[in-house]
């Protein structure tokens, strides 16, 4: 069922069309995903949520993947161009542990270091629901490829990665060479 209703933020009405929430480039900021995190309990009934380049950092990421796992309703999650890279990542990989809905993460232009991308492939390890992910852009190196190669080859139900090869190099390659004749079906996108 579709439902075309709105939500306040920061003073701002945003509408929801077909149970989309585009909040795109409005600049929240840490202020405005509080007060998100808050009221999207309310709205269940969301299935897409964009959050691109809003200034996001770790503290309020935190409450909003906490609201988010109370919905499950959320289908397709896009927080590329923000500031995560920090502490957040032990709340994403209780998140990716616990919904049942999530089948597109964009995390894409972050700045992601190794050490959260080994918490996050936990998630994605045992996730049962996410189909496609976007690591483009973000501070991968080799333990971080073998991490995700190894979380992939457990969860044959992810179709899609996106990564960025050419600061990888030929060990990354290899290894998602490794993981294509594997599993057939994986769609690797890399630029």
């Amino acid at each position: 069922m579709r439902f075309n209703y709105n939500i306040e933020i920061l003073g701002k009405s945003y509408d929801l069309d077909n149970n989309i929430l585009n909040l795109s480039d409005q600049l929240l900021g840490n202020d405005g995903i509080y007060e998100l995190s808050e009221k999207i309990v309310y709205k269940a009934m969301i299935e897409s949520l964009f959050l691109i380049q809003n200034n996001i950092y770790d503290e309020s990421l935190k409450q909003l993947l906490n609201s988010l796992k109370i919905i499950d309703s959320i289908k397709e999650l896009d927080l590329s161009y923000n500031f995560i890279n920090g502490d957040c990542f032990d709340y994403f990989k209780d998140y990716l542990l616990n919904t049942k809905s999530l089948n597109y993460l964009n995390l894409s232009n972050n700045n992601i270091k190794e050490e959260n991308v080994l918490i996050l492939c936990e998630g994605i390890k045992h996730n049962k629901s996410l189909k496609e992910i976007n690591l483009f852009n973000n501070d991968l190196n080799t333990k971080s490829i073998k991490a995700l190669r190894d979380a992939l080859i457990v969860n044959k139900g992810i179709e899609k990665v996106s990564v960025n090869f050419y600061t990888l190099g030929l060990y990354a390659a290899e290894e998602f060479l490794k993981i294509y004749n594997y599993r057939n079906a994986l769609n690797i996108i890399y630029k």
